[in-house]
């Protein structure tokens, strides 16, 4: 049940379209097994000064070795200028999810 094998990834989009338009993508390219998202509240810093934005948050859930690739495909077709791509581990994982998604990605 260890984790190390998959990897979570959190981005951020402004509309719920781009957010169903990346999920569409990833999964279509099968560089991600599953991806929740919902809407959020942010704050950040962006040329200067503090903005405040309501967007939609994606998790992201996919195998180690896709990781590099996903990155790539997700930072190309992202509408954001600099997106926020962030790659977290898994620590653990129940066996049956771990081998769902692994085959789904990785064959």
């Amino acid at each position: 049940m260890g984790g190390d094998r998959l990897k979570i990834i959190l981005t951020t989009v402004e509309r719920e379209e781009d957010a169903e338009k990346l999920a569409s993508s990833l999964l279509g390219e099968k560089l991600a097994a599953c991806i929740s998202f919902f809407q959020v509240k942010s704050s950040y810093w962006w040329e200067g000064k503090i903005e405040r934005a309501q967007e939609f948050l994606l998790i992201i859930k996919t195998a180690d070795e896709l990781v590099d690739r996903l990155i790539g495909y997700l930072a190309e077709i992202h509408p954001y200028e600099v997106p926020e791509i962030v790659v977290l581990p898994v620590e653990k994982v129940w066996g049956a999810y771990e081998r769902w998604l692994r085959d789904v990605t990785l064959r």
